[in-house]
């Protein structure tokens, strides 16, 4: 049975508008439906501004959990601000998104609009303090995927199951190996089995093990 790991609820912590060099602070609710991951989440921050040559931030990697209960589990994350000094221009609209990841496979993504603007009056020709600046974390879009949850553990069954039938097959082979060397001496010492009538019976096959993989 897959597991199945639902968004509830996603909201930012702290003052929204800010400022633009001040952490990110999420709040994330998730709700575990069914057979809860063994093991831990990924969860990938990054700053993604746009426009025609966008220079993407990873922000921050975290690890949490692991959601090892049935019901919801509550997720407060943050992660450091994008450095301002790779950013030719961070006024605008840009995104932030946020990668939850198990096992390597993305299971929920949020993108989250952003909106940056200067609170000088004149424009200035090049942004080094980040005190100028102030965001503003808009409306989140959710996309939800659905992945093999167990894949790991799928993957350590079928390598078992590959080596046990490898290990069948030898001894299956060896077998059969000798039960042929057993019946070719006992044809050559007696051409066939005798009956009481003395008429002579065929030798009997030898059986042949079959392996069915499924």
């Amino acid at each position: 049975m897959p597991t199945r790991v639902e968004l509830v609820k996603v909201e930012v912590i702290g003052e929204n508008p800010d400022q633009f060099d001040e952490p990110f602070t999420l709040r994330i609710v998730l709700n575990v439906l069914e057979d809860p991951p063994k093991g831990t989440v990924d969860v990938k921050f990054t700053w993604s501004p746009i426009w025609d040559f966008p220079v993407d931030q990873e922000l921050d990697e975290l690890e949490v959990g692991p959601l090892s209960t049935i019901g919801q589990h509550e997720l407060v994350l943050e992660c450091d601000p994008p450095q301002l000094s790779k950013i030719p221009d961070p006024t605008g609209q840009t995104a932030l998104m946020v990668s939850l990841q198990y096992n390597k496979h993305e299971f929920l993504h949020l993108g989250f609009s952003v909106e940056t603007h200067c609170i000088l009056e004149e424009t200035p020709e090049e942004y080094t303090d980040p005190s100028t600046l102030r965001r503003k974390i808009g409306r989140c879009f959710p996309k939800a995927t659905e992945i093999a949850w167990d894949a790991a553990l799928l993957g350590e069954l079928n390598e078992q199951t590959l080596q046990e039938l490898a290990a069948h097959q030898r001894s299956g082979t060896q077998r059969k190996s000798e039960r042929d060397d057993f019946t070719s001496d006992e044809d050559d010492e007696d051409g066939g089995d005798i009956s009481d009538s003395g008429s002579a019976k065929p030798a009997k096959k030898p059986r042949r093990d079959t392996v069915v993989a499924s």
